[in-house]
């Protein structure tokens, strides 16, 4: 049995974006996110891809499924194998099982030094040492897929023999698939003019409210992550919303086409590594749990970049 999980939409478009064709798959799919509804919708129409969706509401319910089915699955494609109880499973999954992690966002591309006891505890796990630890850094994991390869052997060279690409660039594959549902269409609306996006994290940052152009002439909307609920309160400082379904990147990328500037500001979203550089677009990061990764990130993809010129 070959599974593949998915726990929130940008999941699901990299799935469909690795470089081998999926066939009569079992798809985890959480339903934990705004717009779980319509990628089931589309998950379902596939029927080529999948021979079954299974649909599990937490963490736990998905550990307890993976625990049940370990003997009968062949390979697994996941998001992440950080943690304690996904080094425990897949320990205790069959000894040739395939197991595969595709990109998280800025996560993929961080490695995390580990303390004295750590490494203890990680290398006992592992049954090798585990000097750092990383997305897809699992003794039975034998791929990770990124859209930059060379930035994460740059950042990560100890994981260079598992390093793949995604078949197609992110925005490519959007118009390759049919996931019309999931492509922002309506930049029409904001042509030739001055644009401030704010990409939300789980929750809203005052500093980014903080950050909001107070010119008049700056239309500002609000993309919420999915698995942020809006109120009322919530939108009392934005003149729109772009809908959770829609993927940043797209977003990004179509509104570049017809505004005149786009600001967006955010807490280190991997999602605007894909526009460096670009004339129109003005970068706000604001202070948070993940902006210090992301700038050190950011910084190598630009020294990437001018060497590239």
């Amino acid at each position: 049995m070959n599974v593949f999980l998915v726990t929130r939409p940008i999941q699901y478009i990299n799935v469909l974006n690795l470089p081998f064709k999926i066939r009569h798959a079992v798809l985890l799919l959480q339903n934990s996110f705004s717009t779980f509804d319509t990628i089931h919708k589309i998950a379902k129409e596939d029927k080529e891809c999948w021979s079954d969706i299974v649909v599990l509401d937490t963490n736990n319910s998905i550990f307890k499924w993976l625990f049940n089915h370990r003997h009968s699955i062949d390979a697994f494609t996941t998001y992440s194998d950080l943690g304690v109880r996904w080094y425990v499973l897949f320990n205790i999954m069959r000894r040739d099982i395939k197991i595969s992690v595709y990109e998280e966002g800025l996560a993929t591309y961080a490695s995390h030094g580990l303390t004295a006891w750590k490494k203890i505890m990680y290398s006992v796990l592992n049954r090798c040492p585990m000097p750092i630890l990383y997305l897809g850094a699992h003794r039975k994991v034998a791929n990770i897929y990124v859209y930059d390869v060379p930035l994460h052997n740059t950042l990560i060279p100890s994981a260079l023999r598992k390093v793949r690409s995604f078949r197609y660039p992110l925005t490519d594959l959007l118009n390759k698939e049919d996931l019309h549902s999931m492509v922002y269409s309506h930049q029409g609306l904001y042509r030739d003019k001055n644009v401030c996006l704010y990409l939300t994290n789980w929750t809203i940052s005052e500093k980014a409210l903080d950050a909001l152009p107070k010119e008049t002439d700056w239309v500002k909307l609000i993309k919420p992550h999915p698995k942020l609920a809006l109120d009322d309160k919530n939108l009392t400082n934005f003149d729109g919303v772009i809908g959770a379904e829609f993927v940043a990147e797209v977003v990004i990328s179509n509104l570049l086409c017809v505004v005149k500037h786009l600001m967006v500001i955010h807490e280190g979203s991997t999602s605007m590594l894909h526009f460096i550089p670009n004339e129109k677009l003005i970068e706000i990061c604001v202070p948070s749990d993940t902006s210090l990764a992301y700038r050190k990130v950011k910084e190598t993809v630009v020294q990437l970049y001018n060497k590239q010129l």
